[in-house]
């Protein structure tokens, strides 16, 4: 989009990100003919494989602009980034507290462990696709178990939406097999796509583990559903089962939000902004969101300095920047009930009840081959702890089966590999530090490569209002303030690390494996849980899943929550602030398909106000 393009316009609405929830509601926008803006502070980036097959560490972030270094292969400054971004990098023992190399100024006691990319498409570039629906307990917590709140609107009303979402989103299951602990679907339903293949792994689990109680009750393995294609139909491929597919799926099977967008654009209805950063939103009369204040986020991209700064108009305003960033432009903006806390503040909670799903990853090796790296990054799941009595006490979780080895924990099949190249022992399977070469390298990575497997506990989160997001002191390479992260885990959510410590522990032993992980760390990612059963400390890293949510809860009363069930500011009616930071509480469930559904919710009623209203045309002016 041209700067002249952004000039003086006014539109029906201006959605701020073009992520996952973004480009949902404007493709919907788009369709019904409504003119729309969709501002991205981030490039609009293609896929750069030569840049991720030469990144030294192959995280999401590595095939997409910004470069992840700066001068002397250190981390990039956060204070020269105009659009900055959290890495997983920043998260080792200097770093994490350290503003000069973390995008996050991190405020404690533990790091808050997941980050964002800031490009075209979002997160959703370069994620697994796994498509959960919540429980219905899940919206009803305070109802069922005594702990944290209940949402607004439960399982019933979502129900069709999670259809919709799982059309959009082409999504592989079978509706049979989801149907468990109060799970339903419409009568006949089907999913859009067959369920993915199981892979060598899961089978090897399902033999192995067929008849083993845990808890009481029966282990049951379960397919995931996926949002990638299972069968390809004509111009779109089905999943080939690479384990590199994140950040690049090799097939294009999995759904992309940016072929959302692009179909969107084609409607001739929606125009995307990218490189403009949204850095504040203005009230006008009767608490209306009036304007929206851009910056040029690459400079060099304007003829002179004047040419790097807009306002634009609409009727309606759609914040969908993700659960921090979102945070971040409404407390930089000013005019609510009270000026300090920004806009769609009256009730206190914005940027409170940060979530994610810290995981435990356990890893070990099984006693002869199972298919390491192969398949996509999970395919299966013990889904048996999502939900039971034990609630009222300790958090929830699932079970992922993995399918690329010790990649998750470990990087590997580098880290091995290095390791018998050059005679250490990174990843505890080289403990004569021996160096190989030739046929006899050869043969040993085979050998315990091979055998690798990992499983990922994605452990329930409950709301904190400690737990929060706010403005830091530190600035970005635009003079905005960066986001402040203080985040801890409570006793609830400590309680199901314990559990899931002693349910590892018992599946290992069941599968024949040996044990390799790590209940000793020293990373700062890590808490004490309750002894094993010998008595012996533990120390477990958490992961972060990528899964950020809950710093604008929805409620039913503008008192304690910052919108309603459709997600609506309840101080500015003409505001609407989407995605996964609107949950009240988080349950085991990957968020995407619920913010999908969700979003789609927000967006059909959006195109009922709309209808009610005469469309704007091109040439309209404020």
């Amino acid at each position: 989009m041209s700067d002249s393009a952004v000039e003086n316009e006014y539109y029906d609405i201006v959605i701020i990100g073009s992520g996952l929830s973004g480009t949902l509601i404007a493709g919907r926008l788009g369709e019904c003919g409504i003119r729309t803006l969709v501002v991205e502070a981030g490039a609009d980036a293609t896929d750069d494989v030569d840049a991720y097959h030469a990144a030294s560490i192959k995280i999401p972030s590595a095939p997409f602009s910004p470069e992840i270094y700066g001068p002397g292969q250190g981390l990039r400054d956060p204070s020269s980034e105009a659009a900055g971004r959290p890495v997983v990098l920043s998260l080792d023992r200097e770093r994490w507290r350290d503003p000069r190399q973390s995008y996050y100024v991190q405020n404690g006691p533990l790091p808050f462990a997941s980050g964002y990319e800031r490009l075209v498409g979002g997160t959703a570039r370069s994620w697994m696709g796994i498509a959960l629906r919540m429980l219905p307990s899940d919206f009803r917590m305070r109802e069922r178990f005594g702990q944290f709140t209940d949402w607004p609107i439960d399982y019933e009303t979502l129900s069709p939406w999670y259809d919709a979402a799982e059309a959009a989103l082409s999504v592989s299951g079978d509706a049979a097999e989801q149907t468990y602990f109060g799970i339903n679907f419409s009568q006949d339903y089907a999913y859009p796509q067959p369920p993915l293949a199981p892979s060598w792994f899961d089978e090897e689990v399902r033999r192995r583990i067929d008849g083993l109680q845990l808890d009481g009750v029966d282990v049951t393995i379960r397919g995931t559903p996926s949002a990638r294609r299972s069968r390809g139909i004509p111009g779109k491929p089905a999943c080939e089962g690479s384990t590199s597919c994140i950040p690049l799926c090799p097939s294009g099977a999995r759904f992309s939000p940016l072929a959302t967008l692009r179909a969107a654009q084609k409607t001739g209805n929606v125009t995307l902004a990218s490189g403009w950063v949204a850095s504040r939103l203005d009230m006008g009369d009767g608490g209306l969101i009036e304007k929206v204040t851009l910056i040029r986020s690459d400079t060099s991209a304007t003829s002179d300095v004047g040419n790097a700064r807009r306002q634009i108009r609409a009727r309606r305003f759609i914040v969908a920047a993700n659960a921090i960033e979102s945070v971040r432009l409404l407390m930089m903006s000013r005019g609510g009930s009270n000026p300090e806390a920004g806009l769609a503040n009256s009730s206190g909670q914005l940027g409170r009840n940060l979530m994610d799903h810290p995981i435990l990853v356990s890893w070990g090796l099984m006693p002869e081959p199972v298919g390491a790296y192969r398949g996509p990054l999970a395919t299966s799941g013990i889904e048996i702890f999502r939900d039971g009595a034990f609630r009222e006490k300790r958090s929830a979780f699932r079970i992922e089966i993995g399918n690329v080895g010790w990649n998750f924990p470990l990087g590997d099949p580098d880290t091995t590999t290095l390791d018998f190249i050059r005679g250490t022992n990174n990843s505890g399977l080289n403990s004569g530090c021996e160096a190989l070469g030739g046929a006899a390298l050869t043969r040993r990575l085979a050998n315990l490569l091979s055998r690798q497997f990992h499983l990922s506990f994605e452990l329930e989160q409950s709301p904190q209002e400690s737990n929060r997001v706010t403005l830091a002191q530190e600035l970005d390479g635009l003079g905005l303030p960066r986001p402040k992260i203080t985040y801890d885990l409570c006793d609830y959510t400590r309680a199901g690390f314990s559990h899931a410590a002693d349910i590892s522990a018992r599946i290992h032993a069941q599968l024949g494996a040996s044990d390799h992980t790590d209940m000793r760390s020293t990373h700062p990612a890590a808490i004490d849980i309750s002894p094993d059963v010998e008595g012996r400390p533990r120390k477990v890293r958490y992961f972060g899943a990528g899964h950020i949510g809950g710093t604008f809860r929805m409620g039913g009363s503008g008192r304690n929550s910052v919108v309603d069930s459709w997600q609506r500011s309840w101080d500015h009616r003409n505001l609407y602030i989407v995605g996964s930071g609107s949950f009240p509480t988080f349950g085991t469930a990957n968020p995407s398909l619920t913010l999908a559904a969700l979003c789609l919710r927000t967006a059909d009623h959006v195109i009922k106000e709309c209808r009610s209203e005469r469309p704007i045309r091109m040439g309209d002016r404020a």
